[in-house]
């Protein structure tokens, strides 16, 4: 009897790398595993539908990074339409695999399978951590969001050859450096937004804004862990708003290091179901590492939560 699905993204950096990776993970899987292998999203909301009409409840593996996790299970959660959904395990088969390290320390793909069947069997202990999916309304699901600074980091991030998670973070620190010392190198990164937001229909922030960020996962990738607030209430997310004080930004950066909250006196934040934001003209915004097309008016609700299996867990994460 099939005991465990694996959905894989051929396209996804770990995956192209290594060659024969996927049919590593059939031996390991064995009989007990069914793969798929979408080639596109309708292909895999096709799959999540026929999933859903047949009540799969044995765990899904999911091998990709960021965006692949995020689409697989915006693709479940829409076919689950509100249904508990099966148990997840999340396979780093990407470029930074950040929501899985927010959970636990990198692992290939072959072991991570492996020490989960054993958990499976009863011979090792597993760890299961849940989280609360983000549902940006009219798009898709997924557990870190961020528009202004954070998705213009991401844009110029994306600029590199081959972005790396090493790219990522030297590109963290010019900016940071740019923003207290020479901000004309970046000039696109501080432009800012001019923003209305609201948190469960409370007016929390209105004016000249840096950036918006919202998170159900703490860690939003290189340690920094902004959104610890989203571990302490459950089914909420950690809204977080930064105004137009940059050297205020930066000195959370650091704080956000040590899972500490923001103390500058430009930001805002706090756990919340529902985060609006109406801008008085369109910006782009990121969700898992994609980037979406500008828009003026985004709502951003908490979603299904996902029960994800892990074969170990990082010291302090729960």
């Amino acid at each position: 009897m099939t005991r465990l699905l694996l959905i894989a993204n051929p396209h996804a950096r770990r995956v192209r790398r290594r060659a024969g990776l996927i049919s590593e993970l059939g031996r390991i899987g064995g009989p007990d595993l069914r793969l798929a292998q979408p080639g596109n999203l309708g292909e895999l909301r096709q799959l999540a539908e026929e999933l859903a009409s047949s009540r799969w409840d044995a765990p899904v593996a999911i091998l990709g990074g960021d965006g692949t996790l995020s689409a697989t299970l915006d693709a479940l959660a829409t076919a689950w339409n509100g249904a508990p959904l099966p148990p997840i395990l999340p396979l780093q088969g990407g470029t930074m695999n950040t929501i899985v390290r927010s959970m636990t320390h990198p692992m290939s793909p072959t072991r991570q399978l492996a020490a989960t069947l054993k958990g499976m069997a009863g011979e090792r202990s597993l760890h299961e951590a849940t989280r609360s999916l983000l549902h940006v309304e009219g798009h898709r699901h997924g557990f870190l969001f961020g528009m202004g600074l954070i998705a213009q980091f991401l844009v110029l991030h994306y600029r590199a050859d081959d972005p790396t998670p090493l790219t990522a973070g030297v590109t963290l620190a010019r900016v940071a450096g740019a923003a207290l010392f020479d901000r004309s190198r970046y000039p696109e990164m501080f432009e800012g937004l001019d923003a209305t937001v609201h948190a469960d229909g409370h007016l929390i922030h209105q004016g000249p804004t840096l950036a918006v960020g919202a998170g159900t996962c703490d860690d939003a990738g290189l340690r920094f862990r902004p959104f610890s607030m989203a571990l302490r209430h459950p089914g909420r997310m950690h809204a977080y708003v930064s105004t137009a004080h940059l050297p205020s930004m930066v000195r959370d950066l650091l704080r956000f290091r040590q899972a500490l909250r923001a103390i500058g006196p430009g930001s805002v934040e706090r756990p919340a179901g529902r985060l609006r934001i109406e801008l008085a003209e369109p910006a782009p915004f990121q969700l898992d590492g994609d980037l979406f097309a500008p828009a003026r008016d985004v709502t951003v609700t908490t979603g299904p939560t996902v029960r994800f299996l892990l074969p170990s867990l990082r010291r302090g994460i729960a």
